[in-house]
């Protein structure tokens, strides 16, 4: 390494300190088979909205009190959203509707 090379270094990471520059970019992009591109993104789609539905929505119903989690209302939905889990693909309207019926359950619309 020169004499002046890591202070000449340092100077340059002042403006920007990050160690090597990337972009993130989806993991389809790598797949250059169409059919195999496509099906990599419905499959990474369907694990987000699994996910979201399995964490998310559920645990906002399970803040509710435990005298209200047990109302067949919120039974009837931890029981729709497991069913729409079980049977993928699932449709980004269903899910979405399942979401909006879980947050108004736990705060209904005055």
């Amino acid at each position: 390494m020169k004499t002046d090379g890591l202070s000449a270094w340092q100077l340059t990471i002042s403006a920007n300190p990050w160690l090597y520059s990337t972009e993130l970019k989806r993991i389809s992009d790598l797949i250059r088979d169409p059919l195999r591109k496509a099906g990599m993104e419905i499959a990474v789609m369907n694990y987000l909205m699994m996910t979201y539905l399995n964490v998310e929505c559920k645990r906002v119903l399970r803040t509710l009190p435990s005298e209200m989690q047990s109302r067949s209302e919120v039974t009837r939905l931890m029981s729709d959203i497991d069913n729409l889990i079980a049977s993928p693909p699932m449709s980004q309207s269903a899910v979405e509707a399942l979401g909006k019926r879980a947050l108004d359950t736990v705060k209904p619309e005055c």
